[in-house]
Formats: C-alpha cells, structure tokens, sequence
C-alpha cells in the first residue's frame, strides 16, 4: 500500500512530484508499452484518451504533438488542471481509506475493482504464499494503479493493515502512516519533536500574554 499512501501523502502536486511518484513506484507507460519504462507517458481516465508525456522535449512526443491534440506536454494547461484533480482524487481516497478503517471494506467496491483490475499471481517465498503482483499494459491509467494498491492488501490477506493507519498528529504534517506502537500519533521523532515545541512556544505565548494583562491592570490600578 506504499503508492497510495504516497500519494495521499502528496499535497502539492506540479511536475517533480508526479515524476518522483512515478518514478519511485516504477509506473510502466512507454509507447512501446514495457520497453522504456516510466520515463515516458502515462495515461488518466480524467483525460480519456489523451497522453500525458513526462519530457517536453521527448521526439515522440513532439511528433504525435504536431498531429494531434490529444498530446500533452509539459506546460499545457491541461497539465494544471490534472494537478487539480490530483487534489480531488486525494480527498475521495482519504474518505476510502477512513471508512475502510471505521467500516472495513466495502465488498462492492472491491469488486467493481477487480473488474478492471489485472493481476499476476506467482509463488512466495514459502510453500504456502503467493504473490501478487500488477499485469499491467499500455492502456491502464493512472487511477488503476491506486485501486491495485488497495485491492492488493486484501488479496495478499493483509487486510488489517488499514487497523494500523492512522494521521500524524502534528498539524504541519498530517501524513498517513502505519504506527508500529498502539499510543503512536506522530508518523516520525521529527513531528513528534515539532508538536511539543510548538505546543511549548504557544504555552509561553500564553504566559507572556497574562503576565502582560496583569502589569498592564497594575498600572491602570485595577489590581492592588
């Protein structure tokens, strides 16, 4: 569940951030289907039938460009309004993984996944494990890969990993993460570490503030 918690965790999207996510996840779009990997293309059912290419100056890219509207590179405005989406897409998700936390799973849900969903089951490590992996081709989009991610945890029995979700607590943060101790509430020691001076500073805000009423009060002669 790696992907879609790094997505969820994305809360500025521009072109670096969706390479880095692409390129971290290893998204396999290319025109060629599998051969030149991520660094390519990448397909949205936001955008049906439109490809979304990573490099501006790609020659297949300014090729198809010439021909076609359905191209887009880097600097198109349709490229904004992806990123906008992104932040739609993030909400809708948020709310997926919160009921599924709350609720379990919707089984409907699943299904209609399953659906459009492929995948490649090989052995484990062990007699009695399998592992699944994506079959992907040069037509999934990127949505598919965000609900792979999610069907994937129940078809590897790993359900009750959604029980171990929870958000960081230190405002500034707000990450998804899994908490390895039940009382856990920061995602790291940094956001832990943050919380408390924040919460100190405003502390002695709060302070300086009375103690300055109370000498303001004295001076005015409304405390003795």
């Amino acid at each position: 569940m790696n992907l879609l918690l790094d997505f969820m965790n994305t809360k500025v999207w521009d072109m670096k951030s969706l390479f880095d996510l692409i390129k971290k996840h290893g998204f396999i779009h290319s025109q060629a289907g599998w051969e030149l990997g991520y660094e390519e293309k990448f397909l949205t059912s936001a955008y049906p039938h439109c490809i979304f290419w990573l490099k501006e100056d790609d020659e297949d890219a300014l090729k198809l460009a010439a021909v076609t509207d359905l191209s887009v590179l880097p600097g198109d405005p349709r490229y904004q309004g992806f990123f906008a989406y992104l932040l739609k897409l993030r909400a809708v998700w948020d709310g997926v993984i919160k009921k599924t936390i709350t609720e379990g799973p919707e089984i409907s849900f699943l299904n209609e996944i399953t659906n459009h969903t492929r995948f490649l089951v090989s052995e484990g490590p062990t007699l009695w494990t399998v592992e699944v992996g994506n079959f992907w081709t040069d037509q999934s989009v990127f949505e598919d890969y965000l609900e792979a991610d999610y069907l994937r945890v129940f078809l590897t029995g790993q359900g009750g990993l959604f029980k171990k979700l929870r958000t960081c607590q230190n405002e500034e943060c707000s990450k998804w993460f899994v908490f390895n101790r039940p009382k856990q509430i920061y995602c790291c020691d940094k956001c832990r570490l943050a919380y408390h001076n924040s919460k100190n500073a405003k502390n002695e805000d709060i302070r300086k503030a009375r103690a300055e009423k109370v000498r303001k009060g004295r001076a005015e002669g409304k405390y003795q």
